[in-house]
């Protein structure tokens, strides 16, 4: 149930690597390659939750930007107001409405985990995740990135990339209890990497909430 949910997730055509004969570890560097010049990645994405049985709460959509690291900034129009950001060591996140910061480590939250491990060659390199072709749809190929030491944050990693900078279209990340977060992005775009794009302004009477 829960491999035909992920793979109805990922929405991937199966098919033949093709010509270019680049393997997992290798499609893992290049999207690495394309952070690592002092540029973000930049897209509109649809953020879901699905639970194992396979109901979904309402997607959220915003704009995500990703930099070498584990860094990335999370900001929704839908809900307004609401953030999550991330310097590569700490998860900062604010809901709309809302006064109180949540504060946890990169290590405890699921989506930001995925991402360090994606995208923080120092703190997880390519051969700490093992990775298998899983489908080929065009110019975009899914790759199922298992970690080594899989935890319940992260059981599987699937991300559909692309050959040519800017390279991730999609991300599902599977967790210890069987529950998925999927990342579809549009408008993907390089960028310049803004200066105080992981610090997160919080109210003057904001309440912090650590775990």
């Amino acid at each position: 149930m829960i491999r035909r949910l992920f793979a109805l997730l990922l929405l991937w055509i199966p098919g033949h690597a093709g010509a270019d004969d680049c393997d997992p570890a290798c499609r893992l560097e290049r999207a690495r390659a394309c952070l690592a010049k002092g540029e973000a990645f930049m897209a509109d994405v649809q953020h879901e939750r699905i639970h194992r049985s396979g109901k979904a709460a309402p997607p959220m959509r915003g704009t995500l930007l990703i930099a070498s690291g584990g860094r990335f900034r999370l900001t929704y129009t839908e809900p307004a107001g609401s953030a999550v950001v991330s310097d590569g060591r700490t998860v900062r996140a604010i809901a709309s409405r809302s006064t109180s910061v949540f504060v946890e480590a990169v290590s405890r939250n699921p989506l930001a985990a995925a991402l360090c491990a994606l995208f923080s060659p120092g703190q997880a390199p390519a051969d700490a995740l093992q990775g298998r072709e899983v489908g080929r749809s065009g110019p975009w190929t899914v790759v199922e990135f298992t970690p080594s030491s899989p935890t319940a944050l992260a059981r599987r990693i699937a991300v559909t990339l692309g050959d040519t900078c800017p390279l991730v279209r999609r991300i599902v990340v599977e967790d210890g209890a069987g529950n998925f977060i999927r990342l579809t992005f549009t408008n993907p775009r390089t960028v310049p990497l803004p200066a105080d794009a992981f610090s997160l302004s919080t109210p003057p009477d904001a309440t912090i909430v650590s775990p």
